[in-house]
């Protein structure tokens, strides 16, 4: 009856979760994929005090009283192995800061091109919902290949018409002749990325959380330093995730760097990141690919 119905739903509630993570893939470095595994790690918690219960129940006097002190000192026993500054995100603001962090950085007018998921939506929920930066206009590369969404940013901003159907997103080649034009008459900045292409990489000049189609304003230090500034005040998981936020930015930049042949920035990245990454594979491959040397 009911029992029954109540097993078979928190069975069924962890099958879905878990297979329906699986399915859609698990990043251990997304914090909110292990939001979607708490309504199986429910049902598993109900399932184990379902059975914690049957098995109490079914035993009599003595057993019956053992059982019961042996799962309560159990669960007692699982709650200091919870990390609560790893859990705790009532001051985790890191994303935040990062955020607006990039969308201060551009000038007035500018057209952001972003190339990074993470990105796209920590500057387009502070764009959307907060109203920061209303002059800017903002589109992700990769969300352009996506159904109907150059037809959308086409409808909200005509005078873009023509270097979005010139092609953006990954893969194409960069449209340079529509975008120079654009930049004569207003700021364009994109955000790097590896699955920029070397035409993209030769025509921008890095620009702390961006690059700038033209000349650089001011360059990558300071913007390391702010970055550097949100990872110390950070704690717990907000620091791991802000530090990994650098790694990215100094990973993007080098390769950045090495496109565009500038081995002395190439190197002083690789120096920096090797300081608080060393014997990361992708940063040594990318540094062996460079052609950096130990010391450089």
């Amino acid at each position: 009856g009911r029992e029954r119905a109540l097993l078979a739903a928190c069975v069924a509630m962890v099958v879905l979760v878990i297979f329906g993570r699986a399915l859609l893939g698990f990043d251990p470095e997304t914090p909110d994929h292990y939001a979607y595994l708490i309504p199986a790690l429910l049902a598993l918690t109900a399932l184990a005090g379902i059975g914690l219960f049957k098995l109490q129940t079914s035993l009599s006097g003595r057993a019956g009283r053992v059982t019961g002190v042996v799962a309560a000192v159990a669960f007692g026993l699982t709650i200091p192995m919870i990390d609560g500054a790893q859990v705790d995100q009532r001051d985790a603001y890191a994303a935040d800061e990062i955020a607006r962090l990039a969308i201060d950085a551009p000038p007035p007018r500018a057209l952001v091109m972003t190339s990074y998921f993470q990105t796209a939506f920590r500057t387009l929920a502070l764009h959307s919902s907060e109203g920061a930066r209303p002059d800017l206009t903002l589109i992700d590369r990769s969300f352009l290949s996506y159904p109907g969404e150059r037809e959308a940013i086409i409808a909200r901003h005509p005078e873009l018409q023509g270097v979005v159907e010139a092609g953006l997103e990954p893969g194409h080649p960069m449209p340079r002749s529509e975008l120079q034009a654009l930049a004569a008459v207003r700021p364009v900045w994109v955000e790097l990325h590896f699955n920029l292409g070397r035409d993209y990489h030769a025509m921008l000049a890095a620009a702390g959380p961006f690059a700038v189609l033209g000349p650089a304003p001011a360059g990558p230090l300071r913007y390391e330093r702010e970055l550097e500034r949100v990872r110390d005040a950070a704690g717990g998981a907000d620091r791991e995730w802000a530090q990994l936020h650098i790694l990215w930015t100094d990973y993007v930049h080098l390769i950045h760097a090495c496109e565009r042949g500038t081995i002395d920035e190439a190197s002083r990245i690789y120096r920096r990141t090797r300081d608080y990454a060393a014997g990361d594979m992708m940063l040594e491959e990318l540094a062996q690919k460079c052609g950096l040397r130990e010391g450089r």
